[in-house]
């Protein structure tokens, strides 16, 4: 997203992702609730860890991710960074890639489309984005207008595109701690301040001394960022990463 492609923004936003501060609000949020469906598999109250271990994302595309591509920042060339911190691209061969479902490859006209006939069809709006609805509420209403139309909707959803995976561990060891194997790691996370510093060091001071680039981001402006943007049916403005 304008302008913070051109300064490798996302690949703070990435790393961000493995500070204290993160970590901390992510356990303050969800520490203390209740696990719905564990809850009533075992017909008690089940509280989990919100303690984060790892994280994972596919890339928008199959033909690699410069976001999280060797985006590794190593604690012996920062000293204020407690351990190595890292993403993992899994991009060997084919069988790293996953291929599945999705909307990516039909049209906003087509979307707004489908969803028009699916709340006709069933006279309301089903799918409203709201918690507790399920996952992918854009996704949902494409699949109801498309079997209103008496269309197989994996056939169409379906796009055949691998997408490349990619994870991270927020702490050291997480996997093994996953598995039983080892306990929870002793060290402090690394501080959202610190992570930002060595991101400086490693990949900002190197673009804003670049002539190209400043003078990409000095082109940019409250224009190219609108141009990006897509609204919904409803009005609101979001980010195209469907």
């Amino acid at each position: 997203m304008h302008p913070y492609n051109e300064l490798l923004g996302g690949k703070l936003v990435a790393l961000v992702l493995h500070s204290k501060e993160v970590r901390d609000l992510y356990e303050g949020q969800y520490g203390d609730r209740i696990s719905l469906i564990a809850s009533q598999m075992a017909g008690r109250p089940i509280r989990r860890s919100a303690r984060l271990k790892v994280l994972t994302t596919t890339s928008l595309y199959g033909v690699g991710s410069s976001q999280y591509n060797r985006l590794k920042l190593r604690a012996a060339e920062h000293t204020d960074l407690p351990y190595d911190i890292s993403w993992r691209l899994f991009d060997d061969d084919e069988d790293d890639r996953t291929s599945g479902f999705g909307s990516l490859h039909l049209g906003s006209a087509t979307v707004d489309s489908l969803r028009k006939l699916s709340a006709d069809t069933y006279g309301a709006r089903r799918v409203n984005n709201r918690f507790g609805e399920g996952a992918s509420p854009r996704l949902r209403q494409i699949r109801e207008g498309l079997e209103a139309f008496g269309l197989e909707s994996n056939q169409f959803l379906h796009h055949a595109t691998p997408r490349l995976f990619c994870a991270c561990e927020v702490e050291p060891y997480a996997r093994e701690q996953l598995l039983g194997f080892r306990g929870p790691d002793t060290k402090e996370p690394p501080k959202l301040a610190a992570i930002a510093a060595a991101w400086r060091r490693r990949w900002l001071l190197n673009r804003v001394q670049s002539d190209d680039v400043l003078d990409r981001v000095g082109k940019l402006g409250p224009g190219s960022v609108y141009a990006q943007l897509w609204a919904d049916e409803d009005g609101q403005f979001k980010l195209p990463l469907e």
